[in-house]
C-alpha cells in the first residue's frame, strides 16, 4: 500500500524545523491515510467542530470511535499509522523527532532518558495542555513569532 498522507483544501506547514513539525491542515475531505513507517512520533489534535467519525489503526491499535474537538492521537517513531473518516475535518499535526525527545528527556534528567517517555499508541487523549501549547506554536507563527497567546478553546 503506498503511503497516503492526509491531504486538504488548506495545508499550512506553520513551523518545519529538524526537530519538530507542526502542520495545520483544514477541510480535509473523507479518505484514508496511510503512513508504513513514521519517522518521528506523531500527535494529531483533532479541532473539527462537530464530531467526526474515524477508524484508525497502528501498530497494536486498531478501533472506530468519534473524534471531538480536542482530541489527541499519539503514534510512536517507526509506527504504521492508517486512518480513515466519513467527513470532512481540521487537524494539527505535530511531528516530533525521537532526537528532541533523547534532548528534552536528558534536560529532564530522567534516570531512564528516553525509555521513560511513553509514546505509545493513544487514541482519543485529552490533555487541555498540549492543545493549548500546539495552539501557542501556531499563534505565535501565524501573527510573525511575537509569541501571542490566547485562548484556550479549540479554533
Amino acid at each position: 500500500m503506498p503511503i497516503r498522507p492526509a491531504l486538504g483544501k488548506g495545508e499550512n506547514r506553520i513551523v518545519e524545523k529538524p526537530e519538530y513539525t507542526l502542520s495545520s491542515l483544514e477541510q480535509v475531505p473523507p479518505q484514508e491515510a496511510f503512513e508504513p513507517v513514521l519517522t518521528g512520533h506523531l500527535m494529531v489534535i483533532h479541532r473539527t467542530k462537530e464530531p467526526v467519525r474515524v477508524f484508525e489503526r497502528s501498530d497494536g491499535y486498531s478501533g472506530e470511535g468519534v473524534a471531538w474537538p480536542g482530541h489527541i492521537n499519539v503514534f510512536s517513531a517507526g509506527d504504521m499509522s492508517l486512518c480513515r473518516w466519513d467527513r470532512e475535518l481540521d487537524f494539527y499535526r505535530l511531528d516530533l523527532s525521537p532526537d528532541l525527545v533523547q534532548k528534552v528527556a536528558g534536560e529532564l534528567e530522567l534516570p531512564g532518558g528516553a525509555r521513560q517517555i511513553d509514546f505509545a499508541t493513544q487514541i482519543r487523549l485529552q490533555d487541555e495542555r498540549l492543545v493549548q501549547l500546539v495552539r501557542w506554536l501556531h499563534e505565535e507563527q501565524q501573527s510573525g513569532g511575537d509569541g501571542a497567546a490566547g485562548s484556550t478553546r479549540i479554533p
